[in-house]
């Protein structure tokens, strides 16, 4: 089960250690890499679907509390892994963050927020 909790930050939403993160949190992250996969690191439609589904069976066989910590990586990193990319360039990094921003996505950190060195500033 999914718990909403307020912060200081804000509202965010806590799943439970041992529980399969719902639809909501895992369609629009691999919506998030689906994308990645074809316009920072240019596969096909066909191929980006099948790199995503490939690495979706794993961690289906995986279990709940990997399913879980999985849920926290970037999709910027887990689309990079699946094109086989080492070292991303600055291009493909500026090109995600155009498309995150494009998507509205509400954990886009601002200008500030990614110019600070350390989260208590």
């Amino acid at each position: 089960m999914v718990e909403r909790l307020d912060s200081y930050e804000g509202k965010y939403d806590v799943i439970r250690r041992g529980e399969v993160p719902p639809a909501a949190v895992s369609a629009p992250f691999w919506k998030k890499v689906d994308q990645t996969l074809q316009h920072v690191f240019q596969k096909s439609d066909a191929e980006s679907r099948r790199l995503a589904g490939q690495l979706q069976e794993k961690l289906n066989e995986a279990g709940p509390d990997a399913q879980t910590a999985f849920y926290n990586a970037d999709p910027l990193n887990v689309a990079a892994d699946l094109a086989g990319v080492k070292e991303m360039s600055v291009e493909q990094v500026q090109t995600y963050l155009r498309q995150v921003r494009s998507l509205n996505d509400a954990d886009m950190p601002d200008a500030a927020e990614l110019g600070r060195r350390h989260p208590e500033e």
